[in-house]
C-alpha cells in the first residue's frame, strides 16, 4: 500500500534520485486534474520502470485515465521487455484489455497507437495489424511512424515500406530519415537516398511552421550520418527556435571529430537563439546548447543557464514559466544537481514542477548508476 501512494523510496537508484522520484509520485498524487496526474504518473512510470518495474506497475494501474493507463502500461513493458519478457507480456495484454473497454473513440485511437508502438520490436507483424486497424489516419501515421524506426536496423526493407506508407508528410519525412539512420552504417547508399527522400518530402509540407520542425527533425536523424547534409539542411530552415535546435544537434554529432566546426556551428546557434521571441523556445535552446558545451567550456554553460534561468523568470504565467524553468533544471542537472532541485522546486505549477523532478532524478540516477539505493532492484 505505501508504495501505492508513493510513500516508500524508488528502489535500484542512486538515493538522491530515489527521493526527487518518491516527492514527484507525491506531488503527482496531489494534481487534482486528471489529465495532468495521468501524465506526470506517466513520465514517471516509464523513468522509473527499469530500476523499480514493481513501482511503475503499481503507479501505471493505479492510473483512473483508461487510454492513459494503456499507454503507460505499454511503456512499461517496453521498458522491461530485455529484462523480463514475461512481465512485458503481461503488461502488454492487459494494456490491450484496457484499450478494449475504451469507449471514445479518439481515446481509444491514441490507445491503441501507443500499444503498437510497444509491442513493435517484440512482434511487428501484430503492430502493423494493430496499427493499421486505427480509423484515425493522425494516429495511425503515429503508430507506423513508431514501428518504421523500431524495425529499421534488423529489417530496412520493411522499415522503408512502412514509412513510405506514413500519410502525414511531416511524419513520413521523419520516419524516412529514421530508417536511413539506422541503416547508414552498413549500407550508406541506401542512408544517402533515403535522407535525400526525406529532405524532399520535408520541403513538400505545406505550412512554414510544419516545414521547419520537419525539416530539423530531418537534420537531426542525418546529422550522425551525414553531418554535411544535416547542416546544410539545418541552415535552410526559416523558423529561428527549428534552426537553432537543429545547428545545436549538429555540432553535438560532429565535436568529437571537429571540435572547430562544432564551435562555429554552436556559435551560430546561440546567434540565432537569442533573436527568438518566445521565451520558452529560447530557453530551451540556450539550455541545451549549455548541456552542449559544459565538459568544453563550462563557464560559458554556466552564463548560458543563467540567462536561459533569468529569461524563464521573466514571463510570471506558469504556462510559460513552468515548462521553461524544467528545461533549464534538466540542463543544470548533470552539473549542479543541487540547484538543479532548487529550480525544480520553485516551480509554482503543481504539473511542471513534478515534471521537472522527474527529469532531474533522470539526469541524477544516469550520472551515477552504480550508487544504487539500498534496497533491490535495477540500475538505470
Amino acid at each position: 500500500m505505501a508504495a501505492e501512494n508513493g510513500s516508500e523510496p524508488v528502489r535500484g537508484v542512486p538515493d538522491a534520485a530515489a527521493r526527487l522520484f518518491t516527492d514527484a509520485e507525491r506531488l503527482a498524487r496531489s494534481i487534482t486534474r486528471e489529465y495532468s496526474q495521468g501524465l506526470a504518473l506517466t513520465e514517471l512510470a516509464e523513468t522509473v520502470a527499469a530500476a523499480d518495474p514493481d513501482r511503475a506497475e503499481c503507479i501505471a494501474r493505479s492510473i483512473t485515465d483508461e487510454s492513459r493507463k494503456a499507454w503507460t502500461l505499454s511503456g512499461v513493458a517496453t521498458a522491461v521487455a530485455a529484462t523480463d519478457p514475461g512481465r512485458a507480456a503481461r503488461l502488454l495484454a492487459d494494456a490491450e484489455r484496457v484499450v478494449e473497454s475504451v469507449t471514445g473513440e479518439d481515446e481509444k485511437a491514441w490507445a491503441f497507437g501507443c500499444l503498437a508502438t510497444a509491442v513493435a520490436a517484440a512482434d511487428p507483424d501484430r503492430a502493423e495489424r494493430i496499427a493499421r486497424s486505427i480509423t484515425d489516419e493522425i494516429r495511425k501515421a503515429r503508430a507506423l511512424y513508431d514501428i518504421a524506426q523500431a524495425v529499421a536496423a534488423a529489417d530496412p526493407g520493411r522499415g522503408e515500406r512502412i514509412a513510405r506508407s506514413v500519410t502525414d508528410e511531416s511524419l513520413k519525412a521523419m520516419a524516412l530519415g529514421g530508417v536511413a539512420g539506422a541503416v547508414a552504417a552498413a549500407d550508406p547508399g541506401c542512408a544517402a537516398r533515403l535522407f535525400a527522400d526525406a529532405e524532399g518530402v520535408a520541403r513538400s509540407v505545406p505550412g512554414e511552421d510544419e516545414q521547419a520542425w520537419s525539416l530539423a527533425r530531418v537534420a537531426e536523424r542525418a546529422a550522425a550520418a551525414d553531418p554535411g547534409r544535416a547542416e546544410r539542411i539545418a541552415r535552410s530552415v526559416t523558423d529561428k527556435f527549428w534552426k537553432a535546435w537543429a545547428l545545436r544537434i549538429v555540432a553535438a554529432a560532429v565535436a568529437a571529430a571537429d571540435p572547430g566546426r562544432a564551435a562555429r556551428l554552436l556559435a551560430d546557434a546561440e546567434r540565432i537563439a537569442r533573436s527568438v521571441n518566445d521565451e520558452v523556445e529560447q530557453t530551451w535552446v540556450l539550455s541545451d546548447i549549455a548541456a552542449t558545451v559544459t565538459a568544453a567550456d563550462p563557464e560559458r554553460a554556466a552564463r548560458l543557464l543563467a540567462d536561459a534561468e533569468r529569461i524563464a523568470r521573466s514571463n510570471a504565467d506558469q504556462h510559460v514559466q513552468g515548462p521553461a524553468l524544467r528545461h533549464v533544471a534538466k540542463a543544470v542537472a548533470a552539473a549542479d544537481p543541487g540547484r538543479a532541485e532548487r529550480i525544480a522546486r520553485s516551480i509554482t505549477d503543481e504539473y511542471w514542477k513534478t515534471a521537472a523532478l522527474i527529469a532531474v532524478g533522470r539526469v541524477t540516477a544516469a550520472a551515477n548508476p552504480y550508487q544504487a539505493a539500498t534496497s533491490e532492484g535495477y540500475h538505470i
